[in-house]
């Protein structure tokens, strides 16, 4: 039943056939499963970074919110700072309306005296101006004077770099 070689070795080669087969099986089998491991590391890395990069998004959304609500403060702060120096304007004016009105009529009391016909009210009280104005004013001229590469042989650009 063997065929000419002999029971003992067709025995022998089965072993050998049978253990190679078991080999190749368990070479297959730990090829699978470090492949599977290496494809749930990676995902693990990305699932990670994701988790990273959506608190890096929502930590600069944040920081907009707050960008944004300083920016509406500022806006809030030059509107009630407007209101307040309409208030003091309206007040100073108010304190100087007797002077005014008494230069009013002292030039017209003048006028009929020198003959001249009176030419009506002119104010001389000038309105002081405000922070906002004086604030704008400056960066207008800072603007200008930096703006400007070379004024008079100057390079103002080079001036700031050396400051």
């Amino acid at each position: 039943m063997s065929g000419n070689l002999g029971g003992g070795r067709e025995g022998v080669m089965r072993a050998n056939y049978l253990s190679n087969q078991d080999a190749n099986r368990a070479l297959i089998n730990s090829k699978l499963l470090q492949q599977g491991f290496n494809q749930a590391n990676l995902n693990a890395q990305t699932a990670f970074n994701q988790q990273g990069q959506l608190g890096q998004n929502i930590q600069d959304f944040q920081t907009a919110d707050i960008n944004q609500l300083g920016r509406l403060g500022g806006v809030q702060q030059l509107q009630d700072q407007a209101g307040l120096d309409a208030i003091r304007e309206a007040n100073r004016l108010e304190a100087f309306e007797p002077y005014e009105r008494l230069g009013t009529y002292g030039s017209g009391v003048a006028s009929l005296f020198s003959g001249n016909a009176p030419f009506g009210n002119q104010s001389t009280i000038t309105p002081n101006p405000t922070p906002l104005q004086t604030a704008l004013g400056t960066g207008i001229t800072l603007s200008g004077i930096f703006g400007n590469k070379n004024v008079q042989g100057t390079d103002f650009g080079k001036v700031i770099e050396n400051i």
